[in-house]
This record gives structure tokens, sequence and C-alpha cells, in this order.
């Protein structure tokens, strides 16, 4: 069984001028809150996958109350 990161809140926090993504839930990575949150201008490095929220099988992800705007790619990809 894969486990990683959970049970985390991400709270009021401005996350912006990112090498890629802006936030990346890797698989195992479960019960994550992003609220509140300003996300913006991803892929300053590499910008051909640069989403600003970027989950791959992450169980229970909650966002809510977020602004996000000028990323790369996608806003919010969720696989």
């Amino acid at each position: 069984m894969l486990t990683g990161a959970s049970n985390i809140t991400i709270e009021n926090c401005r996350i912006h001028d990112t090498g890629r993504d802006c936030i990346k839930i890797t698989p195992g990575c479960d019960d994550i809150t992003i609220v509140n949150c300003e996300i913006h201008d991803s892929g300053q490095r590499d910008d051909s996958n640069a989403e600003g929220i970027d989950c791959v099988n992450g169980d229970r992800v909650v966002i809510r109350y977020c602004w996000i705007h000028d990323t790369a790619t996608t806003g919010v990809y969720l696989k």
C-alpha cells in the first residue's frame, strides 16, 4: 500500500512563481484540504506541464475558496 503525506491543510497561502506545478499531490497523499489560497504563475522554469494544483491519485482532496489564475497549463487537474 502506498502512503504519503496525508491529513494536511494548506490555508491562507499565496503560492506563486514556481518552477512547475504550484501544488503537486502524489499517489498515497490523502485527505488534503486547500482553502482560501491564491495560486498563480506556475511554470517559471518549465511551462510545458505546470498546473496550479496537480493531484495524481490522491483521495478526498478538498479545494475551496481559492483564487487560481495565470497558470501555465491547467488551473486544477484532478486525476
